[in-house]
């Protein structure tokens, strides 16, 4: 079983404008996915660390539209102060890189 990729939010949930991190590795393992031979969806199991330290898991679809934006389905979870949050889809653009990985943004909430 491969390692889900790590990203770490700047909040307790997620919101349009929300900035998450992820590390340069895993954002190389998400640009390994967007090049596959074929134009087939590809998802990637993600962990998503919040700052008031709740976890959530989902996946991570890549290959959905010629902007390389990425779309995450992220699993319901409760946040740090007992708030249950359900699932819901989002679609997340590459930002930009830094030394220590690469910044990612909500873009916008989707249908579920």
């Amino acid at each position: 079983m491969t390692d889900p990729v790590i990203m770490r939010a700047h909040h307790s949930h997620i919101y349009p404008g929300l900035r998450i991190d992820i590390s340069s590795d895993d954002h190389k393992r998400l640009l390994s996915a967007e090049a596959g031979n074929d134009t087939s969806v590809r998802a990637l199991v993600v962990m998503v660390q919040f700052v008031d330290d709740a976890i959530a898991f989902g996946e991570v679809e890549t290959g959905l539209d010629d902007e390389c934006d990425l779309t995450l389905l992220l699993g319901a979870y409760v946040t740090g102060k007992g708030t249950e949050i359900p699932a819901k889809r989002w679609l997340i653009a590459n930002e930009k890189a830094g030394a220590n990985g690469v910044e990612l943004k909500v873009r916008k909430r989707l249908p579920v």
